[in-house]
């Protein structure tokens, strides 16, 4: 079973994204698709049964939300 979650391209640029899916290369399987110009959908897979599949999905999304932040954050120090 996967979860699918829709998400922000503004917010959530391809390139966290894909940050985001090298680091959890052992824990999930990330597949996403382009909704629309403005949007992706996010398809998680855990690879183990081992943990429960919604703390993987969890854990993903707070490290792609924190990935995103930095990156928002440190553009915004450099045009400062």
């Amino acid at each position: 079973m996967s979860q699918r979650i829709r998400v922000s391209k503004a917010v959530y640029p391809e390139a966290c994204l894909q940050e985001t899916i090298l680091a959890y290369r052992n824990l999930c399987t990330v597949f996403f698709t382009d909704v629309s110009n403005d949007e992706y959908v996010i398809e998680i897979e855990q690879c183990s049964g081992d943990v429960d599949e919604k703390v993987v999905s969890h854990e993903f999304l707070n490290y792609l939300l924190d990935v995103c932040l930095e990156r928002h954050f440190s553009r915004k120090a450099i045009i400062a």
